[in-house]
């Protein structure tokens, strides 16, 4: 059953790859012929050495009888000669012809017959003549029945290598990801690194041919859009803008085609709701718990959804935790790692809300995390657990560029690892980014050196200033309680060294 679907599935493959597969199937048909007519070549060659020597002994025995019978008989000599079966020349030269034309063939009945299987005699008192004809009749049928074997034989083997060449789903999936990615790369260096629109343009084409319907299609569009601009492709740029307004008339590309000063927009948009999430967290480091509450939704009013959303959504849950029940506190913390499992904010809530399984509630540290005990090793080592990597940076630095940064970093270095990026304020003059999750502490280690020495994230910043480090998502909840951040330069030193 199996055999059968797997040969339908052949049915519906594109004739290329159907191609490939008969192709593949000629060169090994191919080559095991040429191994059985060399092992019959070597078999033939050793039966005749075999009867050389064995022949060797027998012919003076044969000479000797023949000139015996020659002497006693003479009546059986031709003029001249002997009798065929005493000329060991005449002998000798007739086996060669014989073995030339028929092979080496077994002392037996109808040797000259394809099937021995079966016989048949068909004695109707004529000449043989019609004896003759079913004779060629039935090594006809038989050569049928063998085309017709061979012809079974040619689709079970093309069964046989489909089952050799077929690829698990997931591994085929898993692939077709990464060749997606390895396009879409290509296409952005292309653009931006090389500034060759034409060839970058291309890349995306051929993307969208291979790849119709991806994750990326939209952003394709739109860098196609671009390029063909660049390149003066009045034509091709205006038949991929009605694609992105026909078809994505809501999406943030439309809205930077339709207006040009959009990203200017958006940028000081950005700019005024950071300033604006900054000042509602002095308010609960004040004690404004109420104020907190109150821009928590006034932000959901005046801005659009950003990475800023989790934040102002974790500050408010705090402010309920110091101001109304301990049930609705649980209830805010669980409704941040509901709604946002991937952010940092996520990880603080569950310290919190574990703290208080044991007994800490409703008392929360300035920094949203229960305040914690400080023993002589607070941070714990484990190589073999997931951990994060934290860009630690004074304030003064542009976040939202900086994050930019470290996603463009991701997406060229990183884009099949599945890597989540936040950022949260550290305290009052630092914040930080985080990005998660790696397996274990090589890769994070890897991770922190590859993006300790890229050029582009720092450019124009003053590197000296940023702390890169990994960190245990415990040891994270750590440092965010204690905010000891030498304490943990010096245990990241001392335990993440090579």
């Amino acid at each position: 059953m199996l055999s059968r679907i797997v040969y339908l599935r052949w049915l519906t493959w594109p004739a290329e790859q159907q191609a490939k597969i008969d192709a593949v199937i000629k060169v090994e048909e191919e080559e095991a012929a040429r191994l059985k007519k060399l092992e019959e070549e070597q078999k033939e060659l050793e039966e005749q050495m075999k009867n050389e020597l064995e022949g060797g002994g027998q012919q003076q025995q044969f000479s000797n009888f023949g000139s015996q019978q020659s002497n006693q008989n003479n009546s059986g000599a031709g003029s001249g000669g002997q009798w065929y079966f005493y000329n060991q020349s005449a002998l000798s030269f007739g086996f060669t012809e014989f073995t030339k034309k028929w092979g080496n063939r077994k002392l037996e009945d109808n040797w000259r017959r394809i099937n021995k299987q079966s016989e048949l005699v068909i004695n109707d008192g004529g000449d043989g003549g019609d004896s003759q004809e079913y004779t060629d009749s039935l090594e006809l049928a038989q050569a049928a029945l063998n085309d017709s074997i061979s012809k079974l034989d040619a689709e079970k083997e093309r069964l046989l290598t489909l089952k050799k060449f077929r690829i698990h789903k997931p591994k085929k999936d898993e692939c077709n990801t990464k060749i997606l990615e390895a396009y879409y790369n290509a296409g952005i260096i292309y653009k931006e690194q090389l500034e060759n629109p034409k060839e970058s343009a291309a890349t995306f084409e051929q993307m969208l041919k291979r790849y119709p319907d991806n994750k990326y299609k939209l952003a394709a569009w739109y860098n196609l859009y671009r390029c063909y601009l660049a390149a003066e492709d009045k034509e091709k740029a205006e038949y991929y803008k009605n694609l992105i307004l026909t078809q994505y008339p809501e999406s943030e590309y439309a809205n930077i085609i339709t207006n040009p000063n959009y990203f200017k927009d958006a940028q000081r948009k950005t700019a005024i709701a950071q300033v604006f999430y900054e000042n509602t967290y002095r308010a609960y480091m004040n004690g404004q718990y109420q104020d907190v509450i109150e821009r928590k939704s006034a932000a959901d009013s005046l801005f659009p959804p950003s990475n800023l959303t989790p934040k102002f959504t974790f500050l408010k849950a705090l402010a309920i935790g110091r101001t109304q029940s301990v049930a609705n506190f649980e209830l805010a913390l669980n409704n941040v790692i509901a709604t946002y499992p991937k952010d940092s904010v996520s990880v603080l809530a569950k310290a919190i809300l574990d703290k208080m399984k044991g007994g800490v509630v409703n008392n929360v540290s300035e920094s949203g995390a229960p305040p914690a005990e400080q023993p002589k090793g607070m941070f714990t080592y484990n190589a073999d657990t997931l951990q994060m990597v934290m860009l630690l940076f004074p304030k003064s630095n542009n976040v939202t560029e900086l994050k930019n940064r470290v996603s463009d970093f991701n997406r060229t270095f990183y884009s099949t690892a599945k890597l989540n990026i936040s950022d949260l304020i550290f305290d009052k003059d630092y914040s930080f980014i985080l990005i998660k999750d790696f397996k274990n502490s090589r890769e994070a280690k890897q991770y922190v050196a590859n993006l300790s020495t890229d050029e582009n994230v720092f450019m124009n910043m003053q590197k000296t200033a940023f702390n890169i480090f990994a960190l245990t998502q415990p040891n994270f909840v750590t440092l965010i309680q204690t905010k000891d951040i030498q304490k943990y330069l010096e245990f990241y030193g001392a335990n993440y060294a090579e």
